[in-house]
């Protein structure tokens, strides 16, 4: 589900650098949103600009392979293959694919990278205009629509569309894969002490010179106004949030946010507004596991409990909003 800047802003309360250690700040646009990084290293590290290059062309890697929004990309091209024959797919895509498979199965179907047609027939994607279709259009692409029609082969990079018409949309994951991407870039580099962000995804590590924990700010879900609701303190942590009052339109009847119900082929309607995951590792997995729990509405907390989820949910009360955080965000995360 196609995500642009979504629910976290980032509060970088930066306070005075020491000799050794420097801040440096590099953003630009990428993935129909926008990147940050901000890291910490001392004056023998690569140069800005190094860094830099080394960004743009990860983040260009990513693009070519993963957007829908680019005709030549490798997904694009394979969105428009018939179904049957084996193909051969990056090493990149092939890991993002397999991990996308794996949450589909243990979320019974909740997070779907083959929502492509259900995502463009409502206007979120790159071909269409926002609008509510008949049933009778839903009912004619919810046939293409399924991880069951996907089948990934675990070894080698290639998988093979069981049906025609199938379209790979990793909106809700490719964002968080480039968090990971653009971390690596920064520790191969020796540089230990970084924010990364991109569209809202995040990944942080090591501390500022002072031994502060990096603060990240969740995003009240209100429509109309943008305010800070929540700041937690994070280390060596990934944080990602999905929710439904950004990426939205207004229908005949009620609003329609970017996040689908693979049952109805519809956006979701329930109560739950907002939810973050931190991960300790992945802003990817962060990243899936979050839209994964908005698609659940009122499933999602128990499902976040069973798994060990660390989440943050908000929901929509009748003149409030409500918290609920899982027991494992809780352990994981400080206030």
């Amino acid at each position: 589900m196609q995500k642009f800047i979504q629910l976290i802003f980032i509060i970088s309360i930066l306070f005075g650098c020491s000799k050794k250690e420097e801040l440096t700040t590099l953003f630009g646009s990428t993935m129909g949103s926008t990147y940050s990084v901000k890291y910490y290293a001392d004056r023998g590290a690569p140069s800005k600009i190094l860094i830099s290059q080394e960004i743009e062309q990860a983040l260009k890697k990513i693009n070519d392979s993963m957007s829908t929004y680019l005709s030549y990309s490798e997904i694009s091209k394979i969105n428009l293959t018939r179904g049957g024959d084996w193909i051969k797919i990056s090493p990149e895509l092939h890991f993002v694919l397999k991990n996308a498979k794996e949450i589909s199965i243990k979320s019974d179907g909740y997070f779907d990278i083959t929502l492509g047609p259900l995502i463009n027939l409502w206007g979120f994607g790159p071909s269409g205009k926002r609008k509510e279709p008949s049933i009778e259009e839903i009912e004619k692409q919810m046939a293409k629509v399924g991880h069951h029609l996907l089948v990934i082969d675990p070894n080698t990079p290639r998988i093979r569309k069981l049906r025609e018409g199938i379209q790979l949309d990793l909106s809700s994951i490719a964002k968080g894969f480039g968090v990971d991407q653009l971390s690596e870039v920064l520790k191969t580099n020796g540089i230990t002490s970084f924010l990364v962000e991109i569209g809202g995804e995040i990944k942080v590590s090591g501390a500022k010179p002072n031994g502060q924990k990096w603060s990240i700010g969740v995003e009240s879900p209100d429509f109309l106004t943008r305010k800070i609701r929540k700041v937690f303190n994070l280390t060596n942590k990934a944080i990602a949030t999905s929710g439904d009052y950004r990426n939205f339109f207004k229908g005949e009847k009620r609003m329609y946010s970017h996040t689908f119900d693979f049952k109805t082929g519809k956006p979701v309607a329930h109560n739950l507004a907002s939810v973050t995951v931190v991960d300790s590792d992945s802003c990817m997995k962060a990243d899936a596991y979050a839209t994964t729990l908005m698609a659940m509405g009122d499933k999602a907390f128990e499902f976040a409990e069973k798994n060990n989820l660390a989440a943050f949910f908000i929901y929509r009360g009748k003149e409030t909003f409500i918290e609920k955080p899982t027991t494992e965000f809780k352990n994981m995360v400080s206030k």
